[in-house]
């Protein structure tokens, strides 16, 4: 009893989530999953503790980057999706009909 904790399994599982969904493109759940690992290694080992410093300075990092990649897949989905529709209305209207 009384004795500091040395690691925090969850906040180690979080933080691994978070790679795994960043190196699946999976971007808004590698955000989510880097800032539970900070969440959780604060409550359970403390701001000051050196894991828990480690996965804020990882997220610092990494979150800016993966919402600016967030945006960007939102930017290139809805261009992929105005694309599809106009290939699929050229598709529809013959030749020399387009205004």
């Amino acid at each position: 009893m009384g004795e500091e904790k040395d690691s925090s399994i969850l906040a180690v599982c979080y933080h691994n989530m978070a790679v795994e969904f960043e190196h699946l493109q999976q971007y808004d759940k590698a955000i989510q999953s880097y800032l539970k690992s900070v969440e959780t290694a604060g409550q359970e080992l403390g701001m000051d503790h050196a894991i828990t410093q480690a996965f804020e300075s990882r997220a610092n990092e990494a979150v800016p980057l993966l919402e600016a990649k967030l945006r960007e897949s939102k930017r290139s989905k809805k261009v992929n999706e105005y694309d599809q529709k106009l290939a699929a209305y050229a598709k529809k209207t013959p030749r020399g009909t387009m205004r």
